[in-house]
């Protein structure tokens, strides 16, 4: 009975490959004279959870322990006729392969020799090129908004993203000079891919990471579907102890620069708070970890534009030296550059009454201060269970619902100058994931992982709840094929003014869904230690993306000579408006398979 309360379970194996997420322990056993010692029982145990794992050295004096759990242990090393060798302090990081050679001294082993504060483990039995970036570095280090993945740039050959790129205002990164789209996302051991941007599609709250590693090259065959970085997040997990914590982080613009243009300091304010815990369901055996973080943040953006002024609005041009042309009386000159309010288009007046009024002097006459704000809410749980000596299984879920207003600035949903046409973006992210590791035989061990995720996404615009071109009675914006979708003012071009009017790809949406199915089956024979597996995605793919549903409208001066006396008489030189709204549907399929060895050739050399 204590030989499963323990977890413990004997192995015969020399070196075993990289084992995903996990980690692995490999070492040579000698005596003072070098001369290896075979037999030799090399036991290792999770400090946190007590979980051990036992081997016996083979005959060439090496040993092998996969399949562990990214964490701290300690090492016993044993064998008739030496004194019994316990390392204390052994830190194991995820996808590590490290290798720790043990030298015993003859003696009784009654008598121990007890080595404590390891130094890191070397990682020499692949050639791999990566860093871990560990807990102490993830929750310590100063992050603006507590993002984990801005820490991948303290690793060599990350880089930032071309200025202005699209994935570059995602948070997405170049790995030794790829793309930012050639990035491939691992969360607990499963796709946690965006596949339309390839960007990470859910980001686990900041203190519920354990450790993350960037693989920048060289990387296993396992490893074999992008061709940039392999960015591998485990989550934490309970332990026999119970430990939480609680935070706020709270940041204002008491500090900020006031833009030289602008009246005043925009405000911004934001709380981001939350908490874990930690610890035993059942000691030994159950474990549990949860987690939650909310946001919540408002900030004021500035913003300087060049709207009609007063005189125009009232059909008042007499400041332009330049006649202004009267297209429905043969061209001729309005008498003083005024255009009688009889002559005045009923739409044109309503989309110019669309502008707000200037409020200063010069050339940029209107200045305001318009109000974001984003809230999120974030919820993680982990369940780590030991079944027997060769089963342990752990399943996690991770969950976030944001909801972000652009007042103005959002590149992805046309900024304007002026408020009144931002957007509103509104998120949800899910991921769940279940391990199970399973040792057959002392050669064959199996993991298998399956795991879900879900994506849901709609960008709408501000004024989606207004018939802006109903009230204006815009002809042929009216008829069949406007739909709820295209609710909203139409956009409007007016050469040397802002432009206003509703974003024209709005509004737009996606529901995605991904099943992910990997198994990595390693089997021992020798010096060989081989590797096989897959990799099963299937991706449903649904979405709408509308474009100038609402139409839109360009005035430039062609009739008049202004574009604002264009507007007031209803002639754009350009009207367009797309019908109905896309929705497109698409299911994809993609299996990999892999097979790799790492063969012992000698003992300072893996081929």
């Amino acid at each position: 009975m204590r030989f499963f309360q323990k977890g413990g379970i004997f192995l015969c194996a020399s070196i075993l490959a990289v084992q995903g997420f996990r980690a692995t322990i490999v070492g040579r056993v000698t005596d003072d004279s070098g001369a290896v010692v075979p037999g030799a029982k090399i036991t290792v145990t999770n400090t946190g959870t007590n979980d051990s794992r036992s081997v016996i050295v083979s005959d060439n004096g090496e040993y092998s322990i996969p399949q562990l759990a990214p964490g701290e242990y300690s090492l016993t090393a044993e064998y008739a006729g030496f004194n019994k060798v316990v390392q204390s302090g052994i830190v194991l990081e995820t996808n590590q392969q490290a290798r720790f050679d043990i030298s015993l001294k003859v003696g009784a082993v009654t008598q121990e020799v007890q080595v404590s504060a390891a130094a890191p483990l070397v990682t020499s039995e692949n050639a791999a090129l990566g860093n871990v970036v560990d807990q102490k570095k993830i929750v310590e280090l100063p992050l603006n908004g507590r993002d984990y993945l801005q820490l991948a740039f303290l690793q060599p050959n990350v880089f930032a993203p071309a200025q202005g790129s699209n994935l570059g205002f995602r948070g997405g990164f170049n790995v030794a000079g790829n793309s930012e789209v050639a990035n491939q996302y691992i969360l607990d051991g499963i796709d946690n891919n965006d596949e339309t941007t390839n960007q990470p599609l859910h980001r686990p709250i900041l203190d519920a990471v354990r450790e993350f590693k960037v693989l920048t090259g060289t990387y296993s065959a396992e490893y074999g579907r992008q061709a940039g970085g392999q960015i591998i997040v485990t989550t934490r997990s309970g332990t026999n102890d119970f430990h939480g914590a609680a935070w706020e982080f709270h940041r204002n613009s008491g500090l900020d620069a006031r833009n030289f243009f602008a009246p005043q300091k925009p405000s911004f304010r934001r709380n981001q708070f939350g908490g874990v815990l930690g610890g035993p369901i059942k000691k030994d055996q159950t474990f549990f970890f949860a987690a939650y973080e909310g946001q919540r943040r408002g900030q004021q953006e500035a913003g300087l534009a060049t709207v009609p002024s007063f005189a125009f609005r009232n059909g008042d041009f007499s400041s332009i030296p330049a006649p202004i042309r009267n297209p429905l009386n043969g061209n001729n000159p309005f008498p003083g550059n005024q255009i009688p309010q009889s002559l005045w288009s009923k739409q044109g007046a309503g989309l110019l009454a669309l502008y707000p009024l200037p409020n200063r002097n010069g050339s940029q006459n209107f200045v305001s201060a318009a109000a974001g704000h984003f809230s999120i809410d974030q919820w993680s749980a982990r369940v780590d269970h030991r079944f027997s000596a060769r089963d342990d299984v752990y399943a996690a879920y991770e969950f976030a619902d944001s909801t972000e207003f652009y007042a103005l600035s959002n590149p992805l949903c046309s900024a304007r100058d002026v408020p009144g046409w931002g957007c509103d973006e509104l998120q949800r992210t899910q991921h769940a994931v279940t391990v199970w590791t399973h040792i057959f035989s002392p050669r064959l061990v199996n993991e298998a992982r399956v795991g879900y995720t879900r994506f849901g996404f709609y960008r709408l615009q501000q004024d989606r709840d207004v018939d802006v071109i109903q009230a204006l009675g815009i002809g042929g914006l009216t008829d069949a094929g406007k739909t709820p979708f295209n609710n909203g003012a139409p956009q409007v071009q007016l050469t040397g003014f802002a432009t206003i009017g509703g974003p024209t790809n709005l509004p737009q949406g996606r529901h995605d869904n991904t099943y992910n199915y990997v198994e990595n089956l390693t089997f021992i024979s020798g010096k060989h230690a081989m590797k096989f597996g897959l990799d099963i995605r299937r991706f449903l793919f649904n979405s709408f993306f509308t474009s100038f549903g609402r139409g839109s409208f360009n005035f430039d001066g062609t009739f008049t000579g202004n574009a604002v006396a264009d507007m007031l008489l209803g002639m754009p030189r350009q009207a367009d408006r797309n019908l109905g709204v896309p929705f497109h549907n698409a299911m994809t399929f993609a299996s990999s398979y892999y097979f790799h060895d790492d063969w012992k050739i000698t003992p300072k050399l893996t081929l």
